[in-house]
């Protein structure tokens, strides 16, 4: 694992900066869910998985949005989970990397306003 610091997320073992407010939520995977007569809803909870989220970042330096413009297929995403340990999940980047501003300050280029969306495949069963 490349990541060490909370205070960054890696893609693939390239650190870029966590984003702000990045919170991976955990949600439930039902199969067979349908509703009944009375109107109740059933399913089967058959694993879970993190939610589906959209990274956005005040501002990255080109290098960092270089590797986000760069991925693809399916790559591994190491983050510090809500229960403070290093996570690695599977993740494929489901839109083009958003950009906004570009400047340059002390000679590197700087993107403000950096999003892109990423799908969670891994599913989980305990």
């Amino acid at each position: 694992m490349a990541l060490t610091n909370q205070n960054y997320i890696a893609i693939d073992d390239n650190l870029i900066y966590r984003p702000p407010g990045f919170a991976p939520q955990m949600q439930d995977i039902y199969a067979g869910e349908y509703t009944t007569c009375t109107g109740k809803i059933v399913g089967d909870r058959i694993g879970w998985k993190y939610a589906d989220t959209t990274l956005t970042w005040d501002a990255l330096p080109q290098s960092m949005v270089d590797y986000l413009i760069g991925m693809s297929g399916e790559c591994t995403l190491e983050f510090v989970a809500p229960d403070g340990t290093i996570t690695s999940e599977k993740v494929i980047r489901d839109s083009v990397v958003q950009l906004q501003n570009r400047n340059t300050i002390r000679g590197e280029v700087w993107w403000r306003n950096v999003s892109l969306e990423l799908r969670f495949i891994n599913a989980h069963n305990d």
